[in-house]
């Protein structure tokens, strides 16, 4: 059984799965995970937390951390649901 046998139930659900529909999903993940990070660095930042484009960014980013952050318990030094949101997408990249 080969690598692209286990992936195969997973691909039954886009219509065309080529090599170039898992680099487009790659990418998105990996700009999404860049948009992460960059929202942690703007957090040390909060003179540019009234900007606008902050503030969408934000929303962008904190969206799969809200349900995280819900299960963390609130007496942590600081917010790792961002590192737990990069792990879990760096591992469906690795199933991809």
């Amino acid at each position: 059984m080969g690598e692209g046998d286990l992936l195969r139930p997973f691909f039954l659900f886009f219509p065309a799965h080529s090599a170039q529909n898992k680099l487009m999903i790659h990418k998105l993940l990996q700009i999404y995970i860049y948009i992460i990070i960059i929202d942690v660095i703007m957090s040390y930042f909060p003179q540019m937390r009234g900007q606008q484009w902050a503030q969408m960014l934000h929303k962008i980013a904190d969206a799969p951390q809200k349900p995280i952050r819900e299960l963390m318990p609130s007496n942590l030094p600081m917010d790792f649901s961002p590192m737990i949101v990069i792990i879990l997408i760096q591992m469906l990249m690795y199933i991809l």
